[in-house]
């Protein structure tokens, strides 16, 4: 996630934030598959998606 797009976290609403955070859920379990199976070209992406999961949760958290 591009530092223009954590800025643009502020802005979104909650429940644009869940969808968010479901897709890029549902995403990790498809990269951990293909890492599995070889078929992953960057590893990396999977360190990015859980930093972005974790980005996303932080900010919901701070909203309660």
């Amino acid at each position: 996630m591009k530092s223009k797009d954590i800025k643009e976290l502020h802005t979104k609403d909650t429940q644009e934030l869940k969808t968010m955070l479901s897709f890029l859920q549902s995403e990790l379990q498809n990269l951990k598959m293909d890492n599995s199976l070889r078929k992953l070209k960057n590893p990396r992406l999977l360190f990015f998606t859980r930093k972005d999961i974790a980005r996303i949760k932080t900010h919901l958290k701070g909203r309660k």
